[in-house]
């Protein structure tokens, strides 16, 4: 956290490019916000690799649908994982 705010404190006091990434990131969490989107999700998926990502993206739809679709609750197995 320290040095997240040190790194928006230093980019605004030197302006130029860093200035317009830090007030772009601003602006497009913000619209984000009013949009009601997980905008954490996005930052982990521009950090994480694409292959990562989508395994956990379809981690996250299997859980959801599988029963509604397959009669199959998930949360109530022991599913060892790693």
């Amino acid at each position: 956290m320290g040095i997240a705010a040190a790194e928006a404190i230093k980019a605004g006091d030197q302006g130029g490019a860093q200035a317009k990434v830090l007030f772009g990131g601003i602006g497009v969490g913000t619209l984000g916000a009013i949009f009601s989107l997980p905008m954490s999700a996005f930052g982990v998926a521009m950090i994480g690799g694409s292959g990562a990502m989508m395994a956990f993206g379809i981690g996250l739809l299997t859980r959801a649908y599988a029963k509604p679709v397959a009669q199959i609750d998930l949360m109530a197995l022991y599913i060892p994982t790693g």
